[in-house]
């Protein structure tokens, strides 16, 4: 069960005051101090560890054929002579290969890939029989080998991912085919020659493999992940948006400078994408990806710990902390991915939203389904049979045939609790603030998710009004209106939930057929992913293409 507790006040025909406003801890998470707990925890399973190894292993082999290192030549000492291999390039015959992967701890995935096919080529030099120099082209055919990687995740202390490579080694001898291309050579010299550096090939292999490796991750993956703003809009699963702002602060470093109207701008794009609950202001609230802690393996099971604060441009602040929340360690059997998602992720949302007004709604004749309604004064002649009017009968009396507008606006930030379960009117002189009435409200909220969404339906449980203008609205009148006013509000909270809240995970990600169940201050998801290839293949390549 989702518990939806909310306090707000309805304003009849008003104008938006100027204020400065604190906002105060609501009473429900006063207790709840900020301990440096997660508000998300993600845990990929072998299943989801091996799909990432796989799509990420099938984009690193394209890449390493394309990289460029550079490495000095690679000199081989024999009895009676020596050779020097440079300018090597690396090529493959096939694709058909394999990837395997396994979770060991502390946080290391082991990456087995098999069945390789690659042919490297170059230019060769040296000397034979110690006064016979001779020059020429080598080409070094290997196949069906298999490569092993060793690699950590880590916390590179600004709460992005970051990749080590701790292991990369040939698993096996191999025996290559060698040919030797020179017209200064004989049959005899160039069997000499091949024997011996064929005792060197797999170490050749390792450096032509493993460095070009360690460029992608360290260079390209682990850079550009650390360009990428830990703090992005609530629904930005438009990469164009993220690469943007990594090419931008590329070129920024490249140039050395800073050019802050550019950056600017770029940040404000990427805000400009959000639209939660289709309004506007909105816009600023950003969600905090950053990672807390190092990730780490745990009985076959890689977890990563996440901020997942929702704060105004990002800036934090809220006052209050998530709690520590017990999940079952049980994994669904064939998932890939296990989200639990703390309570303090749409409280943060609510509680900021709170500040900047995304919660006020105004209700007047040019509102769909409430229209006919917002009126003092209706009869059978006006062809309008029930208005609040009839609700209200001293606002009736006092300010008859009148239309009418409410402003719906919270005064505390409405709190939300899981548990488990065996814009304002415009001061335009033409409108008059009639009365204000205070709303408590205690619902509990379904859920409904989609591959991005979180789209819940609110019922109201229980409502208490207290009136704040007895000459207008009596408190007897509020009493008698109670359960058509708990239709009308409820459907309106409804209304302004019906675009969903956005699931938070990284954009890197897309949840496919996920299955959500409630536990004590948390929401379990199980669910399988998909990733955004496309994006996975710009951060990994030489060059940034927009």
């Amino acid at each position: 069960m989702v518990s939806f507790i909310c306090y707000s006040n309805f304003f009849l025909i008003c104008f938006i005051p100027l204020y400065f406003c604190i906002t105060t801890i609501p009473n429900q998470l006063s207790d709840e101090k900020n301990l440096g707990f997660p508000g998300v925890k993600i845990r990929l399973t072998n299943n989801g560890v091996s799909f990432i190894s796989k799509v990420v292993g099938n984009i690193l082999i394209t890449e390493i054929m394309s990289a460029t290192v550079n490495l000095p030549p690679h000199k081989i000492q024999f009895n009676d002579g020596n050779v020097e291999l440079k300018n090597l390039k690396v090529k493959m015959e096939k694709s058909g290969h394999n990837v395997n992967s396994k979770l060991t701890p502390p946080n290391n995935i082991s990456i087995e890939v098999s069945n390789l096919d690659m042919n490297i080529n170059g230019e060769i030099n040296g000397n034979i029989d110690k006064s016979k120099h001779f020059v020429g082209d080598i080409l070094l055919l290997n196949n069906n080998f298999e490569i092993l990687l060793g690699l950590n995740i880590l916390n590179n202390n600004h709460g992005t991912p970051n990749i080590k490579l701790n292991l990369c080694k040939i698993k096996e001898n191999l025996t290559p085919k060698i040919k030797i291309t020179s017209g200064t050579l004989s049959n005899e010299d160039k069997q000499k020659i091949e024997l011996n550096i064929g005792k060197e090939n797999k170490e050749i292999l390792e450096i032509m493999i493993c460095s070009r490796i360690e460029v992608i991750i360290e260079d390209r993956i682990n850079d550009r992940f650390s360009l990428i703003p830990s703090k992005l809009p609530m629904n930005t699963l438009a990469e164009t948006a993220i690469l943007e702002e990594v090419a931008s602060r590329m070129l920024s470093r490249r140039r050395q400078i800073r050019n802050t109207e550019y950056s600017r701008t770029k940040r404000q794009a990427l805000r400009s994408l959000s639209s939660s609950f289709n309004l506007t202001k909105a816009n600023n609230l950003l969600l905090d990806y950053g990672i807390v802690g190092e990730p780490r393996v745990i009985k076959n099971v890689l977890e990563i710990d996440s901020v997942s604060e929702i704060s105004l441009n990002g800036r934090g602040g809220t006052p209050f902390g998530a709690m520590k929340f017990n999940y079952p360690e049980d994994i669904k059997e064939g998932v890939m991915m296990q989200l639990i998602v703390s309570d303090f992720v749409p409280n943060t949302l609510m509680y900021h939203g709170h500040t900047i007004g995304i919660f006020n709604t105004r209700i007047d004749s040019k509102t769909p389904h409430f229209s006919s309604m917002m009126k003092s004064s209706c009869s059978l002649t006006s062809g309008v049979l029930f208005c609040l009017g009839d609700l209200f009968p001293t606002l009736k009396r006092t300010f008859p045939n009148r239309e009418l507008a409410m402003l719906y606006k919270t005064i505390n930030a409405p709190v939300m609790k899981f548990h488990g379960k065996s814009s304002g009117i415009e001061n335009t002189g033409e409108e008059k603030i009639f009365g204000s009435f205070i709303i408590e409200v205690d619902s509990s909220m379904k859920m409904r998710l989609s591959n991005t969404m979180t789209k819940p339906k609110v019922t109201i449980e229980n409502m208490k009004f207290t009136t704040e203008s007895p000459n207008v609205i009596t408190q007897q009148e509020l009493n008698q209106a109670g359960i058509l006013t708990k239709e009308v509000l409820q459907r309106m909270v409804n209304d302004m939930l019906k675009e969903g809240i956005p699931i938070p995970i990284h954009p890197l990600y897309k949840l496919d057929k996920p299955r959500v169940r409630i536990i004590e201050r948390a929401m379990l998801i199980q669910t399988n992913f998909k990733l955004n290839e496309k994006l996975l293949k710009q951060l990994t390549a030489e060059e940034v293409r927009l």
